[in-house]
């Protein structure tokens, strides 16, 4: 471009923007709805209808100024240049020759111009603002020409206003810019150079939508492509302002002293030189490679200046940041240079290490990692040992302060970068180092966030893979690893079972996976025959904790369910690992075929933050990950186990202890064969009773899992003070995985069933083939089998029976037989029973027989008879079966449920569920034959079944007696209504139903005048007022059934005031109306509700007209999305706050949750109770939806770890406090 110049009709060289006509200014820009729904509400300077000259004669001049101007070698004549402070810059007319060219510009754009260059403090931010959003519009609505006048004099204002102390003026300032690129485009070309500097510190601004804006403005200007060429042509102008910037400016020369206070001159210097460290960072990344050699000796004058590397130590944390930010990007790209100031380089990165500000560790951990890359002689320049080792040990072993997750990362790609010089002896070094890493999960900040001690745990074991792998062949530093590090930090974690979030068994099994691996691959290597004795030790080592966490007779039960946690995660075969959990960015050299060479650039290494390990597997898919384990870990694995299960049986035999009995259990769940079940077995000869089939007898002599089920398992399970034997299920369930074949399990769990399981016991073996598609594939023969069929047969008809002849009811005997009984008929496994279906036919034919009986028992007002429990079960099974009425059986059982339904309640005393569950089944089955009959065209058939279900005269009086008045005109209005829009035009059969209705007075004609949308919505009306309730829910069903109009409506609720006072109707009414309202109807309705809110006594809180019904009319139109003015809101809350001090006993501090889950409707509090449960898990879902959809431009916005916070704190507490509190309530 040259200088910078071009006359009319002159072509610029090297133009960085787009040749007009080849493509616009770069791609399309992003919209902006809101900035400029803004801008045209606030502009009131059209000047469309202003005539320039008189009679209008010369259209205008502004473009032939914008030449004129840019010949003058970027100065421009009649307009005075830089004053004593730069915030004095702007459009300011000289003493001589400023009235011709100022003439030239238009009217309008010199008023704004004007207003833009105001230095009254009082009003100049809120006309800066107005006139800046004047600016923008003016520049998208003129003619281009127009808009070219004022080219020559917006570099001096944009320098100006783009370093506003007001983040909304810096905004408006370049949303303004972007519409006026988006009109000159190319002519701004000349212009650029006095541009460019403050805008790439826009781009950098603190404010995050004034950034965003400068960056879419740019991009307006320049296409990708472009960039580099439009960057590089200003490259120098660039770098003086920012240096300037950086070492020259002060607080006192950015901001006049005398009209601007001390504070805000500060923070004005502050964002200044923040934004000119990253816009010096910006312009080296954008810059091509080819152009960065003409700028060195600017930045080697620049990095000769002191003051540049005291940023490195500003108190303000944002500084700090972006001179990091600076110095990595200075590393990368002028590498030279920084070698050359090593001697200032290293002290003020290295130095640095410990700062602890969230804002800054990011960008210096970056800086150490590039100046330890860079500068190779980094070390010679600081004090390793006295000054650096200390402050990043301090650091570790706090556990980063609060930020592992930033720095934790960081440390294998720090420790693989020193050189063996400073670590020496590097037994002691990499010994601290390790310590300290371990010593920061003991603080309580790790312990309580999963994110922290992820990272922590990772680190730990990233870097000591390291280590072993660059010392493989030092026996010293192997046992120094294995004992005074793995081993002590496997124990920790074994004790606290919080730690054990953040992976550590998965982390531990790679690394083990990752030494066999190499073990195996290099068989009579030396590194090879290293890791061997390395493996060996670990396992060694390993077996003496986990016996000594289980050789206690009071095992610490968190000790136990920690080691059998281990165990099971280290059965895993690496491929179940790696499919676990997320795919660290960590490899090392060895691991990767051809990737000796060191890599060129910094890369940070990222822990793994996974969701916590599965840590019970399926049988199915864990009993044989032995056989694809490396025997280098398969056979002490298999000893260690054997040496626990012979640890803890000795316990439950000596000792009788359940803890070792559950261990035992979890156990077998990952490591059930015939070996360990022979361990269990010990030297114990007992035979099974003779009386066992010859088949039992012999299968117990050839497997030791059979024997051992036989001879402990039926035993424990028989025990009648056992509450909870599902993990001896768990062990019955190894034992039968030890079967060769699916007959000899179902010969097993049949003779069982025959004489030995208890019916609890039977029913925890079902409920786990239930939830275990493994174990379920384990019993599926026994299930669909004859022994357990006829078994369940025999017990419903002994149950209905013995049920049915008793005159006391034996709850809680049965309940476990009848639950059973349900289990069976209602659980599906792929659409198919659980047991045989003939099985499940004969066991309905018995529920209906004894239901059948059973009405003479209720007529007799017995009420304790088996029909509840039926009742119960027939409720599941017809809930779950799809098809079930096609069983004839299942048929007559509904029938009779119904028909025992439809009797009075005081006789059957059945719960009114039981009641609508049947007319809900029936009501299917009706709509299934009606569909059947409309489909088949047969009339006859249709007349005989309407005939059927509708009632007679005297079966409607009764009906309508037995109903409260206004659900009868409910009903018959609806009911009409239906009858209405379907049935248009009545077939020739159905007359005796329409003179039915006749004599209720529902007439054909009387429905077709309802098409009268008005006449009906005039009724409704007068009803919802008198009334409200369900007819004011009718109001809003037929508005949006029929598609009324608005204005229709809103004829019936034109006088607002005429709602007030409240009533329930009214209330009721509004509310309904709510989704239907505008937001002008709606303000007024607030309008009429805020003065009662603000006189409202503690008498009036209850009563519609007082505080209750003008907050559920505020309420639901904020529901619907009808308020959006911020002060109300918080006005509304305000007043709330003030009822809660005032009159705390008025809401429901005091209210008991589990008190909702009784069927008292004495106590008024129980809905609101509910509602306000229900609220709160609608806010924790909205509020966890927000926060994982949250992307880095909408977190911008946000106060600081807000995010974090929540998902580590407030998260956890919802979900493990408030859902579960819901389930306990109901329980109790």
């Amino acid at each position: 471009m040259g200088d910078g110049t071009g006359g009319p009709g002159e072509v610029v060289p090297v133009n960085p923007f787009p040749v007009k006509g080849a493509g616009s200014c770069g791609p399309p820009v992003s919209t902006r709805g809101l900035r400029a729904e803004r801008a045209a509400e606030t502009a009131t300077m059209g000047g469309k209808n202003k005539q320039r000259t008189k009679g209008n004669l010369r259209p205008s001049n502004s473009g032939r100024a914008a030449e004129l101007l840019a010949k003058e070698q970027g100065t421009v004549p009649g307009f005075i240049g830089f004053g004593t402070f730069q915030s004095d810059l702007g459009y300011v007319p000289a003493i001589q020759g400023a009235e011709e060219i100022d003439s030239l510009v238009d009217s309008d754009f010199r008023m704004v111009l004007r207003k833009l260059s105001k230095k009254d403090v009082t009003t100049k931010l809120k006309a800066s603002f107005i006139a800046m959003q004047e600016f923008g519009t003016m520049c998208t609505e003129r003619d281009t020409e127009i808009v070219k006048g004022v080219l020559p004099y917006w570099p001096r204002i944009f320098c100006k206003i783009s370093l506003d102390h007001d983040r909304r003026v810096r905004e408006a300032t370049q949303q303004a810019f972007e519409k006026l690129i988006l009109k000159v485009k190319k002519h701004l070309a000349p212009y650029l150079k006095s541009l460019m500097g403050y805008w790439l510190m826009a781009q950098c601004d603190t404010y995050t939508p004034a950034a965003c804006a400068a960056k879419d403005a740019f991009e307006a200007a320049f296409p990708p492509g472009k960039q580099p060429e439009a960057i590089a042509f200003c490259k120098d102008e660039i770098t003086s302002v920012l240096q300037d910037h950086l070492i020259k400016e002060t607080p006192d020369t950015l901001s006049d002293p005398q009209t601007v206070p001390e504070e805000e001159r500060e923070a004005k210097f502050y964002r200044v030189v923040t934004c000119s460290l990253l816009a010096l960072k910006k312009l080296l990344c954008l810059l091509p490679d080819n152009e960065l050699d003409s700028l060195e000796e600017k930045f080697k004058s620049l990095l000769s200046q002191n003051k540049f590397w005291k940023y490195g130590k500003h108190s303000i944390p944002q500084i700090r940041s972006a001179y990091f930010e600076l110095v990595s990007a200075l590393c990368q790209h002028i590498p030279q240079l920084m070698k050359e100031e090593a001697s200032k380089v290293s002290p003020s990165v290295l130095l640095s290490i410990d700062d602890s500000d969230p804002t800054v560790c990011p960008a210096l951990w970056e800086a150490v990692l590039y100046t330890l890359t860079t500068i190779e002689d980094c070390w010679l320049h600081v004090n390793a040992k006295k000054s650096v080792f200390p402050k990043l040990s301090a650091v570790v072993r706090e556990g980063g302060r609060g930020l592992a997750t930033v720095i934790y990362p960081y440390l294998l790609p720090f420790i693989s970068k020193l050189p063996q010089s400073i670590t020496d002896p590097k037994l002691d070094f990499f010994k601290n180092f390790l310590t300290s890493l371990v010593a920061g999960l003991s603080t309580e900040r790790t312990k309580t966030s999963f994110s922290e001690c992820s990272a922590v745990i990772s680190a730990f074991f990233e870097c000591l893979r390291f280590i072993m792998q660059q010392n493989l062949g030092e026996e010293e530093m192997e046992e120094m690893l294995i004992n005074d590090q793995l081993i002590p930090f496997i124990d920790a974690v074994l004790k606290d079972p919080r730690l054990q979030d953040g992976q550590l068994f998965n982390h531990l099994a790679e690394t083990l996976s990752s030494w066999e691996s190499k073990a195996d691959l290099q068989k009579d290597d030396k590194m090879a025959h290293s890791l061997e004795k390395v493996l060996l030790n670990f396992w060694e080592r390993l077996s003496e904790i986990c016996v000594e966490k289980i050789n206690e007779p009071e095992a610490d039960v968190k000790s136990v369910l920690s080691v059998s946690n281990l165990l099971q995660v280290l059965q895993k075969p690496k491929s179940s690992l790696k499919s676990s959990k997320k795919v660290g960015k960590v490899r090392f050299a060895d691991e990767m075929p051809g990737s000796n060479k060191e890599n060129e650039k910094c890369v940070s290494s990222e822990g793994e933050n996974g969701e916590g390990s599965e840590i019970l597997a399926e049988p199915s898919l864990t009993h044989n990950c032995s056989d694809l384990l490396s025997p280098l870990r398969k056979k002490p694995l298999e000893d260690l186990v054997c040496k626990l299960a012979e640890m803890s049986i000795n316990y439950v035999n000596e000792q009788k202890s359940e803890q070792h009995l559950r261990f035992l259990s979890t156990l077998l769940n990952s490591f059930s064969s015939s070996q360990v079940f022979k361990v269990l077995l010990g030297d114990e000869k007992q035979s099974i009773v003779k009386a066992k089939p010859l088949e039992i007898t012999k299968l117990a002599q050839k497997n030791p899992a059979v024997q051992f089920l036989y001879q402990k398992i039926i035993g424990w399970l028989n025990e009648d003070q056992r509450k909870d034997a599902g993990f001896l299920v768990d062990i019955l369930y190894s034992a039968l995985h030890c079967c060769d074949s699916n007959m000899e399990r179902k010969a097993v769990l049949d003779d069982l069933t025959e004489v030995d399981l208890k019916w609890n016991s039977i029913l925890q073996v079902i409920e786990k083939a239930c939830s275990s598609s493994g174990k379920y594939a384990l019993v599926t023969p026994w299930l669909k089998g004859d022994i357990l069929g006829e078994k369940l047969v025999a017990l419903a008809d002994h149950l209905c029976n013995k049920d049915l002849e008793s005159t006391v009811s034996s709850e809680s005997y049965f309940s476990e037989k009848w639950t059973l009984l349900s289990l069976v008929l209602s659980q599906h496994v792929q659409n198919d029973y659980l047991i045989g279906e003939v099985y499940v036919e004969r066991i309905i034919v018995k529920l209906h027989e004894t239901l059948s009986k059973a009405k003479k028992y209720s007529e007799a007002e017995n009420n304790d008879s088996s029909v509840s429990f039926i009742c119960d079960v027939a409720y599941n099974y017809f809930s779950s079966a799809k098809g079930c009425l096609l069983m004839p059986s299942a048929e007559d059982l509904l029938l009779t449920l119904f028909q025992l339904c439809a009797q009075s309640k005081e006789k059957t005393h059945l719960p009114v569920l039981h009641i609508i569950f049947s007319l809900q089944v029936l009501l299917s089955a009706v709509d299934d034959l009606l569909n059947a009959l409309l489909e088949s065209e047969d009339t006859y058939l249709l007349r005989v079944y309407i005939g059927s279900v509708m009632p007679d005269n005297s079966e409607w009086e009764k009906m309508r007696q037995s109903l409260p008045m206004q659900q009868v005109e409910v009903a018959e209005l609806l009911y009409s209504l239906q009858w209405y829009e379907e049935l248009d035009n009545p077939p020739v059969f159905l007359t005796g139903f329409c003179e039915m209705l006749q004599k209720m007075n529902i007439t054909y004609d009387n429905l077709c005048g309802l098409g009268n949308t008005s006449g009906l919505l005039q009724l409704l009306f007068n009803r919802s007022r008198e009334n409200g309730t369900l007819w004011s829910l009718i109001i809003a069903k037929l508005i949006l059934s029929r598609s009324v109009s608005s204005d229709e409506v809103k004829w019936h609720y034109r006088r607002k005031e005429g709602f007030f006072p409240l009533t329930e109707g009214n209330m009721h009414t509004i509310q309904s109306l709510c989704p239907f309202l505008s937001k002008e109807d709606k303000k007024e309705f607030i309008a009429q509700c805020i003065p009662a809110l603000l006189a409202w006594t503690k008498e009036d809180v209850c009563s519609t007209n007082g505080g209750f019904g003008h907050l559920a009319i505020f309420n639901s139109c904020l529901q619907t999305r009808g308020i959006d003015d911020g002060e109300l809101l918080h006005g509304i809350l305000k007043i709330l706050i003030t009822w809660k001090k005032d009159h705390e006993d008025i809401f429901l501090f005091s209210c008991n949750l589990s008190e909702t889950t009784n069927e008292n409707q004495a106590l008024y509090s129980v809905p609101l109770v509910q509602l306000f449960a229900c609220v709160s898990c609608d806010l924790a879902c909205e509020l966890s939806a927000f926060f994982d959809s949250t992307t880095l431009d909408t977190t911008g916005s946000l106060p600081v770890n807000l995010i974090s916070e929540w998902k580590e704190f407030f998260s956890q507490g919802i979900h493990s406090l408030l859902l579960p509190l819901l389930v306990t309530v109901t329980g109790k």
